[in-house]
């Protein structure tokens, strides 16, 4: 089985490969890629961002100590979530890790959204449905906007119809209207393709649907880290993912939104604090970031 998986994984790269070249004009790692140059990257080190050079972007450190603080009243309710206790989340998932998990949950005890969007499915939805079922009297509705749902719908049950739509297209093909009719404390969350280009998921939801929301919703989005840089084995094991940095220059003197929690920004300064108003256990991981749209 693994010479056959490893023989099907050679063809699709040697297929992708040539798909590549017959639609770009510049080599992999050549300063018109948007493709890393592993050699200039291990030479300059360019992960190492000094975090000087974030003084115009408003961290609200304060503000999230104070909802972390929050964050500890519901602490003792949190769910095994162990894969024995009837849920559908279950925290070693290998997709949305358990800190995460627990940022997500803690989030959504303290705002209670009416309504949320998800733009990237799978346990981060099994987790809300959990919480909604368990906390929220089934209050929330949901959309699940994923164009690769098997994950998904191997982790929903027959009932979750009922609080349920799922839209199995890219997000580019949802309409505007459906963004802005979130309201104040509901949730738009994004867990995307991560790469910002022509015509790509992150591209409409920067572009088109953050501009369409009402002041008051919370946009989270996963897999950012601080300072704004990609951990260097995921660059050198070959993630070319760029959203991060997109996201970087869009906090920069941007008034219109806030940051309200930053898993790694937290769990960096204030780790035992994190751990203690949480309860999560060392090693802490996650990697979310919570913003509200203020204007």
């Amino acid at each position: 089985m693994k010479v056959r998986y490893y023989i099907n994984r050679i063809a699709l790269i040697l297929k992708e490969g040539k798909n590549y070249v017959r639609n770009s004009s510049f080599p992999v790692g050549h300063y018109y890629s948007p493709i890393v140059n592993l050699a200039e990257y291990k030479e300059a080190l360019v992960y190492q961002v000094e975090t000087d050079a974030l003084r115009n972007i408003t961290f609200n450190e304060s503000e999230q100590l104070v909802l972390l603080d929050r964050f500890s009243v519901f602490k003792n309710e949190i769910p095994a979530w162990d894969g024995a206790d009837g849920n559908r989340y279950r925290l070693d998932n290998g997709w949305y890790p358990s800190t995460d998990g627990i940022i997500l949950y803690s989030m959504l005890r303290v705002f209670q959204p009416k309504q949320i969007i998800e733009v990237g499915s799978g346990y981060s939805s099994a987790l809300m449905l959990d919480v909604n079922d368990r906390f929220q009297n089934h209050e929330i509705r949901f959309t699940f906007v994923e164009p690769n749902p098997d994950r998904l719908h191997l982790l929903l049950r027959d009932n979750d119809c009922k609080h349920v739509r799922i839209l199995e297209q890219g997000v580019q093909r949802v309409p505007l209207t459906d963004f802005a009719a979130l309201e104040e404390n509901d949730v738009l969350l994004i867990d995307s393709s991560h790469v910002s280009k022509t015509g790509s998921d992150v591209n409409y939801l920067f572009f088109q649907v953050l501009p369409v929301l009402k002041p008051g919703v919370i946009i989270h989005l996963h897999d950012v880290f601080f300072p704004f840089e990609y951990p260097a084995d995921w660059i050198l094991s070959g993630r070319n993912w760029n959203e991060i940095y997109l996201l970087r220059a869009f906090l920069q003197n941007n008034n219109d939104y806030e940051i309200l929690f930053f898993t790694d920004f937290m769990k960096q300064t204030h780790g035992d604090l994190f751990a203690e108003k949480t309860g999560i256990k060392y090693p802490l991981n996650g990697s979310s970031i919570y913003l509200r749209k203020i204007h």
